[in-house]
């Protein structure tokens, strides 16, 4: 029977490994991964953590990302916005975690923004109809 004892000593030092948690409150230029999680420090302490999305897979360090640093443990990351986004692009996100042997990340997840709205107005000129959307919302009396 072998038991685990923790690291070794002078044993070489691995990545954090972590957990991409979900998206949710998706809108035109913004979204949170939520319920994101550090399941491992590897040999060295975390010293800084956050989200990094693109729209190419597999999302690193040197893209777009949330970062936040201090001493971290093993357990929930807090939720993390993204900002600055596209609406109706699709966005691949993974969350990290960084200690002396370099980031470890999480799965790659997918998502896609919301659309901007399409607004359609028209107004005649003559004053007789204006339509919003192709409703029309105001007849003027016959002069």
């Amino acid at each position: 029977m072998e038991i685990d004892n923790g690291p070794i000593l002078g044993a070489p030092s691995t990545q954090p490994i972590v957990t991409t948690g979900t998206i949710s409150n998706i809108t035109t230029t913004t979204a949170e991964c939520i319920n994101n999680n550090l399941d491992g420090i590897g040999g060295d302490g975390v010293t800084s953590w956050g989200v990094c999305w693109s729209t190419s897979f597999y999302p690193t360090i040197t893209d777009p990302l949330t970062q936040e640093s201090g001493p971290f443990v093993v357990g929930a990351i807090p939720d993390s916005t993204m900002t600055g986004l596209t609406s109706d692009e699709t966005y691949h996100v993974r969350t990290y975690a960084i200690n002396s042997s370099g980031p470890g990340y999480g799965s790659d997840v997918e998502f896609t923004t919301s659309k901007t709205p399409a607004i359609t107005r028209a107004l005649n000129i003559g004053g007789k109809t204006m339509t919003f959307g192709g409703k029309r919302i105001i007849k003027s009396p016959k002069s």
